[in-house]
């Protein structure tokens, strides 16, 4: 499950273009050594320090990044937002279950409003952990946005393609 969401924080974090001036990187590279203790060894740790220094990901409340956790869907959304720049000034959301107060109810509208992110049935659940499909179907829409997709069979394959959804099957062939 930790796999994914550093898998996720990697896509994230390359569709990020912008690195903040020298003197923020190297105040942000000390909080990352003094808070971000659990990425020490871990094998992404370069990737998480890369995105702490992009501000695509900011860890928790407490100062502390968890990189074997799963990641909700209000946390990939975030991290997408951020990763791409998106900030409108959006503020409503029509799903049931976002709060306007929430943390996450901003980045959950820009998602929305923008057309990346749908939900299902007047909800989008953004506490739950996000899966590999839905995020393949996030980025999918948002390559799509942005460029003219090729229109070709990928032929690759996957030890469990039986296990992934046929509705996001086509998006986790197109991001791979």
């Amino acid at each position: 499950m930790g796999k994914r969401f550093i898998a996720c924080l990697i896509i994230v974090s390359l569709l990020a273009t912008l690195a903040p001036p020298p003197p923020v990187v190297r105040a942000v590279e000390r909080i990352v050594e003094e808070n971000f203790t659990a990425t020490q060894g871990h094998w992404a740790e370069n990737t998480v320090i890369a995105a702490k220094k992009k501000e695509t990901i900011s860890g928790y409340d407490d100062g502390s990044f968890k990189p074997d956790q799963d990641v909700s869907r209000a946390e990939f959304v975030t991290f997408v937002n951020k990763g791409l720049g998106l900030n409108p000034r959006v503020y409503d959301t029509d799903f049931r279950d976002v709060s306007s107060m929430a943390w996450f109810a901003k980045d959950i509208a820009i998602g929305q409003k923008s057309g990346y992110i749908q939900g299902f049935n007047g909800l989008f659940r953004p506490d739950a952990s996000i899966t590999r499909e839905e995020a393949a179907v996030i980025i999918q829409r948002l390559m799509s946005e942005k460029q003219s997709l090729v229109d070709k069979k990928l032929a690759v394959t996957f030890a469990d393609e039986s296990q992934i959804a046929s509705w996001s099957l086509a998006a986790v062939e197109q991001v791979t």
